[in-house]
């Protein structure tokens, strides 16, 4: 193939990608998630922590509403590589279904790993807005003069409860 054919190719391929992509069947079909569910006006927080909760739960939001919409994007080109050779499907692939099915694939586990930080964070700021005897610490914080330790995924898992 030429580079003009190879060009035209990815083209002919973009279009039937946005074709499908925006059909009704595409999955996933579900709407984006919301932003603003949760009221946070009742309690009285300590220093900003209704807004660290609030943009917290906003960038996980972000996150997840990005993950759908890039699936939807992956089925789209899966449902359009179906219809060339396999050797076509390859260059589809490289050049636009592997970096989507990438980040598809790993996305869950930075998922988890933000829930983790957004729950912790969260109920670090219910304590500190309801236990007035709660010490405002993390069991990871340290203090800026000490050693740089990286937990691991199980240690976080095993330490996520707060002080």
């Amino acid at each position: 193939m030429t580079p003009d054919e190879y060009d035209e190719f990815l083209k002919k391929a973009f279009e039937a990608y946005l074709r499908v992509r925006a059909q009704e069947a595409c999955q996933p079909s579900r709407a984006y998630l919301p932003y603003n569910v949760v009221d946070l006006s009742a309690p009285r927080w300590s220093a900003m922590g209704d807004m660290l909760i609030k943009d917290e739960l906003r960038e996980l939001t972000n996150i997840l509403n990005a993950w759908l919409g890039t699936l939807r994007h992956w089925h789209a080109w899966l449902t359009v590589s179906q219809g060339y050779s396999d050797e076509d499907t390859w260059q589809l692939e490289y050049e636009f279904i592997a970096p989507l099915a990438t980040y598809c694939l790993f996305q869950p586990s930075a998922i988890r790993d933000t829930f983790t930080f957004v729950v912790t964070n969260g109920m670090h700021q219910v304590l500190l807005a309801t236990d007035s005897s709660y010490k405002d610490r993390l069991i990871l914080d340290q203090a800026p003069w000490e050693e740089r330790k990286y937990p691991t995924r199980r240690k976080k898992k095993n330490n996520w409860r707060v002080s």
